[in-house]
């Protein structure tokens, strides 16, 4: 958390006062403040900052050359300038800054594009440079990065209620740059000027702009801007992409279109464009620079190189050119800032031949130059034999300079150690070594160097230690003479570099196993030191010697034991306590290395860390100013390279010198701190947030003595310290009640204008917690009794004051405080966590607690009653509910989940859903997955092995999905988790052991994969069939992703035999019912996440091909109800509510991944079982409620799946605030972009028009629900609202859905409809669902209705489930589905091949117009009224006798085609075609489909062989 530093005042704009000077400093202003201000502290100022990016369109715009000098528009220049700075940096720091409001982002995109394209044409003027202005290209390349940072940010949007919108518009306004681009492309070589392009062709946008005085178009006055306006556009588009984003895969469609578009672009400049060479030169460049960017993130690196290759090879040919300078020397540049790695040796030699064949002079450099550049990034991927040619090449072509050089190290790399440890022939790496080690040892002379070659790289690497450690374990220093001591330290350091990456540049990635230099090192720096007296260890020698020292520790690979570690800090110690600033720095600088060192350790010791640090705090309080300050630098420097303990213990000890009363030392201290924040890239609270347990209390400590040391640290923290105070009260008061120490207390209380008996009442579970985890013998019950004493001092009735009230009052916050110490990675912390817990349970235990105090059943008893609440308690913090929580924290609150499992035992499967969806949402964040990992593993542990079973299943599927994912220690941990179940619990899985996935694609996994297949030796393919099927209907998306896989892979390799028997015969094997049932599901499953699953099962249908629908039965599962009463019958809404639960939240709540969507579920859950009047005696029987024996049957009537989720909901304490939405405007279909969309506002919009006591209960408390990502609930609910909003009897709501059904269904036969096809087919088939909904409840109505007539004549029954208003509500609803036009859905379910739909709907429509017919012929035969009957008569249905026609050949009837035939007076040929199809009439279908052919010049679509 942060304090809330609002921005300024809002801006004056133009409109307001006309000062552009006013304006300019407010925006300077704004800057200053925007980079000053922490992160936290923007993102509760969003709105204001919106508000300012807003004002930022009325920057003036810069006038085209011709129109004003360049020198003539300073106040322009300066205003673009200083607004750009402004944008980019609240577009980076403020978040989701432009994600709600698209408008503006598309406003702001167009008036960057629209300046870039000015810019464009100044850069060719020949524009004087001017101090304090920046020219038309550095303005320029300002803005166009500005411009792909502004779509990039827009991309990165993760919020869920903002990133869908924010990723279209990136959609929109790429998509119409690639337009633009595109259009540009095609004109003709001589197009009309001038030219104006549209960016944003939206009214909303133009208004925006129009308002600013700006406009939303590009001109384009001559010929010669067309390649700049594209490369342009261009640029800005790969730049957005040019960094792999976190919603990356909404974009790879754009991507692919970019990549292509650019070779489009690149062939149009290389061979087709006309304009001048400036112009086109540019655009080159700029384009293989976009190309090159893009290219090297998303895999098109050969494509980016074949087109540099094609640039160099026209370059060589046309030689030299004066406008081509500046731009080769610009891509030389780029070329060595890329990541681009060409490998074709046939484009290495073309350019080598052509450099070969050119005659080149002094003019030709920057070509010569730019080759060069380009050919050194063929070096890192040539193997020796292409090393070899290339250097032949290079002599013969007499080229040298740093191009040979590259390729002469990578040889020697090649020829020497690189990754070769097992190489024999002697090469020129080991001279090299041999020569530092004979100058290390002499006066000795190397004796082995001539059987060398019989030794391996590694070998010689010892061989040349053992030399130096043997020589200087035998014999003295030779010669003691301090500039030869400072030499031989000197070449004792370059040792390890040599050894490891020969004379290549030094870097810690050049490793190899079990090197171990230091213990080498200290042999020779101790005898270096020891070597004479005082004198003539100078400091250079000193310095010297610590130097090597770092070089040593970069490059030890090899266990260190703890003497040899204690022995290298001691002597770290002395040095930084030298006299000489130099050798303390050389010193210092060597315990970063070691601080490098231990943490490139795959186990860090924390206890050593700690040492180091205790070392440096000795240093940092040593009498010395001089050795304070050095040493303080030094914890900066290892700051600067530390993470987790270390950078915790570097930032502790720095803010601790904010206390000193040194003025030089706390300056030090400010500046290696802001240092830090510079390196890290984080706010100065950011920074210190994670650590602020430590360095709050510190600080308070410290208000009284040393108040200048607190101030100083808020403003280095940018917050008074009021906001410091108050933001830490959980860290602080804490330790200030376990000391007892009153005066703090009311220092503090002083400052916080309160009392410290309100104080702790804020924060008491953060104190207590605190309090039950002190250890000192009796150290919680004193400060128990401090506290207790204190608050009946400050109350008015103290009688009724007691620990255990206390403790009540916060037992949830305060178990779950001392829970997540338990996730804590010192052991110590854990056991007194664990303590702490089983103290807690002793104060909170009642006085009349029949369960022995301090005994397991009572501790069991507290966790049992409270866990639901502590779980849910930990997912908030994980989802930053409360504030923001670090990487570091929330892997604590992870491991804490493992622990206390632990603690709880068994009993923790009553929560074992909530547990399980947070465990699968952290599992795929790298920086989460080990500490998930680690309590997966424990909470498995502990549960009853009929209890694992269920969690088998998503365990492993989540496992093999995410494997890539996993580090070394992670894939350790799922492999334990594996193990457990398969070999520790195998035989006790039963049927669950079916759900385990398939472990054979991981080679980690073979032995347990192996362990697996022996328990499943005597499966038979039905059996493992059977299996993945109800594995691809499971609930949970990762299961049914994995087994989908193993199903494809059983379809295509399993026994063809198998396969064939299943569809053999009359009647097929029943399995195929179920297989294409459970493909065609999964297939049409929604939700986030799902297009794997969908493209999986199009492929495995692919595979399995067309199966006759005659021959077997699809399972057909539909557990929905109709509502007779519409809620007004108690016992009917009951059972609706029992299966709400048991048919739809419980699958989702077991199943979901996400754990916000988790919470709202069971929030729903919790009030449905209200609704139900189940209560927690149901699962208490000793508590002192009775039940009703019909409530405890409804209760036990529900599997026990859903017993087991639910049971611990019933004691439950979830609570929603929600606000009202705002009225739809109906219809709401046209206004939503998706499918999805469409049907949660609907959803949610229906809600709150429901009627009745009991559906509101019910349907209340979907709200949060159904607009969450999975729309499976709204489906559910949908049909049920619709149907008590029409019986409702409200004519203006009943008028609302029928509007909202005609919109879905004219959208079907809308040619010029612009929806999606999966939204009108998914829309479609929802309305249809709602339709047969309905009629489903007329005809039960009737039924009803005809049952009781017949039973007690007209009399309402007493026990009837239709109300007495049932009539009126069945007559309503009818006249509703009357209204739509049959025709209307007959065409509609046609588009959506719902044939026998629409062919039911066509039907009822003819005979609908037969009666019709037959009526008015009728009144008008009495009426004798010939023409009327002649009108009648007349009338033509022969198109709907060929649709008819057409639906009966669709659904292969040919008994209809017959029939509808003879009513058909002129079949047409489609109509004689299909007649011919269905009777094997083959020749003459052959004539038709010829005719056609001559009539329409297409073979169309109707005829199946027509191309045969």
């Amino acid at each position: 958390m942060s304090s809330q530093i609002p921005p300024s005042s809002l801006p004056p704009t133009f409109q307001e006062n006309g000062e552009p000077a006013h304006f300019l400093s407010w925006m300077e202003g704004q800057l200053s403040e925007l980079l000053s201000t922490p992160k936290p502290g923007l993102k509760n100022t969003r709105a204001n900052w919106l508000t300012m990016a807003a004002n930022l369109l009325h920057i003036p715009a810069l006038a085209p050359p011709g129109v004003l000098p360049w020198n003539a528009m300073h106040e322009q220049i300066k205003f673009n300038e200083v607004g750009l700075a402004l944008l980019y940096n609240a577009a980076l720091r403020v978040p989701s800054l432009l994600a709600g409001d698209p408008v503006l982002a598309q406003a702001l995109f167009s008036m960057i594009c629209a300046l870039c394209c000015i810019l464009d044409l100044w850069v060719d003027a020949d524009v004087p440079p001017e101090e304090g202005y920046l020219g038309p290209s550095e303005l320029y390349t300002r803005a166009a990065s500005i411009g792909a940072a502004l779509l990039r940010g827009l991309g990165d949007e993760v919020l869920p209620e903002a990133g869908p919108q924010a990723r279209e518009v990136v959609r929109v306004l790429v998509n119409r740059c690639l337009s633009i681009i595109g259009e540009l492309l095609s004109i003709s070589e001589d197009p009309d000027m001038p030219m104006e392009l549209e960016i944003c062709s939206t009214p909303e946008v133009a208004a925006r702009l129009k308002a600013a005085s700006k406009t939303n178009k590009i001109s384009i006055t001559r010929v010669t801007q067309i390649p700049l306006v594209i490369s342009s556009l261009l640029e800005i588009c790969c730049t957005a992409f040019a960094s792999s984003t976190a919603n990356y895969w909404f974009f790879t469609d754009i991507v692919r279109d970019t990549a292509q578009l650019s070779l489009k672009v690149y062939d149009y400049l290389f061979y087709s464009c006309t304009v001048a060479e400036a112009a086109t030169s540019r655009a080159l460049a700029r384009t293989c620079t976009a190309m090159t960017a893009c290219a090297t993130v998303y895999g098109f690196d050969a494509v980016a190189a074949s087109c540099w290759t094609k640039l160099l090879l026209y370059r060589i040919e046309k030689g030299p050119e004066e406008h081509w300078d500046k731009v080769e020397r610009d891509l030389v540049i780029v070329l060595r800032a890329s990541k681009l790695r060409p490998s074709s040796h046939s484009d290495f030699r073309a350019i080598l031949k052509a450099m070969q064949d050119a005659a080149w002079d002094d003019s030709s450099q920057p070509l010569r130059e730019l080759c060069e550049t380009y050919l050194g990034l063929f070096v890192p991927a040539m193997d020796e034999h292409a090393l070899q040619n290339a250097k032949v090449l290079l002599d013969s072509a007499s080229i040298q300079g740093s191009l040979l050089t590259a390729i002469d190290n990578r040889l020697s790399n090649t020829l020497g150690n690189a990754d070769n440890l097992g190489g024999s022939t002697t090469r020129p790496w080991r001279v090299l070594v041999r020569d530092a080690v004979q100058a290390i040892i002499e006066p000795h002379v190397l004796d082995w160097m001539d059987d060398d070659d019989t030794l391996t790289d590694h070998d010689f690497v010892i061989r040349a230690l053992t030399e130096v450690d043997a020589r200087f374990a035998e014999h003295p220093v030779w010669n003691t003479a301090a500039p030869a001591l400072e030499t031989l330290a000197k070449n004792l350091g370059m040792l390890p570099c040599l050894l490891i990456h020969g004379e290549e540049e030094c870097t810690s990635k050049a490793q190899k196993p079990d090197m171990n230099f230091v213990a080498v090192y200290l042999k020779v720096a101790f005898t270096i030191l020891d070597s004479g007296d005082s004198s003539n260890t100078l400091e250079p020698v000193s310095a010297a010697v610590y130097e090597s020292l770092g070089k040593s520790l970069r490059h030890h690979t090899a266990v260190m034991d703890g003497r040899i570690f204690e022995d290298i800090v001691g002597f770290i110690a002395r040095g930084m306590k030298n006299p000489n600033r130099s050798v303390r720095l050389a010193a210092g600088r060597a315990l970063v290395d070691l601080t490098k060192f231990l943490q490139r350790l795959e186990v860090t010791p924390t206890e050593w860390i700690v040492v180091v640090f205790q070392n440096i705090s000795a240093l940092l309080k040593h009498a010395d100013l001089r050795i304070r300050e050095t040493t303080a630098i030094i914890a900066g420097q290892i700051g600067k390279n530390a993470c987790g303990v270390a950078l915790r213990e570097s930032i502790c000890a720095l803010v601790a010198l904010l206390c000193d009363e040194n003025p030089i030392i706390k300056g030090t201290a400010v500046l290696q701190l802001r240092a830090l924040v510079k390196h890290h890239k984080k706010s100065p609270y950011s920074l210190t947030a994670p650590y602020m347990n430590r360095i709050a209390p510190y600080l308070v400590n410290q208000l009284r003595t040393h108040p200048d040391g607190v101030q100083e640290c808020c403003r280095f923290l940018s917050v008074s310290q009021y906001d410091f105070i108050n933001l830490t009260l959980k860290y602080t008061l804490p330790q200030l009640f376990a000391e007892s120490d009153l005066k703090g207390l009311d220092a503090v209380a002083r400052e916080m204008n309160s009392s410290v008996a309100l104080l702790f009442l804020d924060q008491a579970h953060y104190i207590l917690a605190h309090a039950f985890m002190l250890q000192g013998p009796g150290q919680t019950n004193k400060t128990l009794q401090f506290i207790l004493n204190l608050l009946k001092a400050a109350a008015t009735d103290a009688s009724s004051l007691q620990i255990s009230t206390l403790v009540g009052s916060c037992i949830v916050l305060l178990l779950t405080e001392i829970v997540i110490c338990l996730g804590d990675e010192d052991p110590d912390v854990v056991d007194t966590a664990a303590k702490g817990l089983r103290k807690v349970a002793r104060q909170h235990a009642p006085s009349k607690s029949r369960l022995p105090s301090g005994s397991d059943e009572e501790f069991a008893a507290l966790l049992k009653e409270h866990m639901l609440g502590v779980i849910s308690t930990l997912n908030d913090m994980l989802q930053e509910v409360h504030g923001k929580q670090s990487i570091e924290a929330k892997q604590k609150i992870l491991r804490s989940f493992g622990e206390f499992a632990k603690q709880v035992g068994p009993a923790i499967i009553n929560v074992a859903p909530q547990i399980m969806a947070t465990l699968q949402t952290t599992l795929v964040v790298p920086q989460l997955s080990d500490a998930a990992l680690q309590s997966w593993h424990s909470f498995l542990g502990v549960l009853d092995p009929v209890d694992i079973g269920p969690h088998v299943g998503p365990t492993s599927a989540s496992f093999v999905a995410s494997w890539s994912l996993f580090s070394h220690r992670g894939r350790q941990a799922a492999k334990q988790c594996l193990d457990y179940m398969v070999f520790s619990r195998g035989q006790e899985l039963g049927p669950h052991l079916a759900e385990v996935a398939d472990l054979s694609s991981i080679p980690e996994l073979a032995d347990t994969n192996q362990a697996l297949a022996t328990l499943r030796a005597q499966w038979t393919p039905q059996q493992r069939l059977t299996a993945l099927l109800e594995r691809l209907e499971s609930d949970s998306l990762a299961v049914a992703i994995q087994s989908a896989i193993e199903l494809k892979a059983f379809l295509t390799e399993a026994d063809e035999s198998y396969i064939r028997s299943l569809t053999f015969g009359d009647a097929f094997d029943p399995l195929v019912g179920h297989l294409v049932s459970a493909l065609y599901r999964a297939a049409s499953r929604d939700g986030e996440g799902t297009e794997t699953l969908h493209d999986l099962a199009f492929a495995c249908i692919g595979v399995v091909g067309a199966i006759d629908p005659d021959r077997f039965e699809l399972r057909i599962n539909d557990n929905r109800m109709i509502m007779l009463s519409n809620f007004t019958d108690e016992r009917e809404s009951t059972d609706f509510a029992l299966h709400l639960i048991r048919d739809v939240l419980v699958g989702a709540f077991r199943s979901t991944s996400d754990i916000k969507y988790q919470s709202y579920l069971a929030y729903a859950i919790q009030q449905l079982l209200q609704f139900c009047k189940f209560t927690p005696a149901l699962v208490n029987p000793g508590g002192s409620h009775s039940v009703p024996i019909r409530v405890r049957n409804r209760w036990n009537s529900l599997p026990k799946h859903v017993l087991e989720a639910v049971s611990p909901l019933l004691e439950s304490r979830f609570s929603l605030e929600t606000r009202p939405l705002k009225p739809q405007t109906y219809p709401i279909y046209p206004s939503q972009a998706t499918y999805r969309q469409w049907i949660q506002v609907w959803t949610s919009d229906l809600i709150q028009k429901v009627s009745g006591e009991r559906a509101t209960q019910i349907f209340q408390v979907f709200i949060a629900v159904v607009r969450n990502k999975d729309v499976g609930v709204a489906h559910h609910l949908l049909p049920h609202l619709v149907l008590n909003v029409l019986a409702s009897g409200d004519d203006d709501n009943a008028g609302a859905i029928r509007t909202e059904i005609l919109a879905v269904l004219e959208d079907q036969v809308d040619p010029a409809s612009k929806s999606s096809e999966d939204k009108k087919l998914l829309s479609a088939q929802t309305v249809f669902m709602l339709l047969d909904h309905l009629n489903k409840w007329i005809r039960a109505v009737r039924q009803d209705i005809a049952r009781q007539q017949k039973a007690d004549g007209r009399r309402a029954s007493r026990n009837s489930q239709i109300s007495s208003d049932a009539a009126e509500q069945l007559l309503r609803i009818d006249s509703i589905l009357e209204n739509i036009d049959q025709g209307l859905m007959a065409n509609a379910a046609f588009q959506c091949k719902a044939y026998a739909r629409s062919l039911m709907n066509l039907e009822q429509q003819v005979i609908a117009y037969r009666i019709r017919d037959s009526k008015e012929k009728l009144d008008a035969e009495n009426a004798g009224a010939r023409d009327r009957v002649d009108a009648v008569m007349s009338r033509d249905y022969q198109g709907h006798f060929e649709r008819l026609h057409e639906l009966y050949a669709h659904l292969d009837e040919p008994d209809g085609m017959e029939g509808i035939s003879t009513m058909i007076i002129s079949p047409s040929l489609e109509h004689q075609i299909r007649q011919h199809e269905s009777t094997g009439t083959w020749t003459s279908a052959q004539s038709c489909w010829e005719a056609y052919y001559d009539v329409s010049g297409t073979w169309g679509t109707m005829i199946p062989c027509a191309h045969m």
